[in-house]
């Protein structure tokens, strides 16, 4: 799993299932069964894996513990709880509002999720990565923008996609 990826040739796709493991962040519109989800994978160069399953991974590891000591900055600590309840409520009905309790357990994903925004480069060892997403969310945009005492890694991009509908 640590190999280099060559960006011609594939894309990896991450992803967790908090639901398996916080059955209290469900929303409104999540899966009522809690049944896992199938996701079709054509195209054999397309790798899928939890965030979970990096942890042991060193560059994975340095870049949560830098993540923990952005957490020290009460500016992005408030950015990182309030990103965190917007991707809870993000396939929520408009007026459903997360739980702190909901929140809390959202915070376990974006914990898992946020070495990959600051350090895909490293964790997948390609010379450059951009980590994609389809909202914007502030507590990842901090490391990206001026202003903020903490830096993503070098090579390591972000950006936010809107899917046309």
């Amino acid at each position: 799993m640590n190999e280099p990826i060559s960006v011609a040739s594939s894309t990896h796709t991450a992803e967790t299932r908090p639901h398996r493991h916080h059955p209290q962040l469900r929303s409104p519109s999540s899966n009522p069964r809690g049944r896992p989800r199938k996701r079709a994978t054509p195209n054999p160069d397309v790798r899928v894996s939890e965030f979970g399953q990096w942890t042991a991974n060193a560059a994975y590891q340095r870049a949560h513990a830098y993540a923990q000591q952005a957490q020290h900055d009460p500016a992005y600590r408030a950015l990182y709880r309030q990103g965190t309840r917007e991707a809870v409520k993000a396939r929520a009905p408009d007026n459903w509002e997360p739980t702190e309790a909901q929140i809390d357990a959202g915070l376990v994903h974006s914990g898992r999720a946020l070495p990959f925004v600051l350090n895909a480069v490293g964790i997948l060892g390609v010379p450059e990565a951009v980590t994609a997403y389809s909202k914007p969310a502030a507590h990842f945009q901090y490391f990206f923008t001026e202003g903020g005492t903490h830096r993503a890694f070098p090579g390591q991009g972000y950006i936010c996609l809107r899917a046309r509908q």
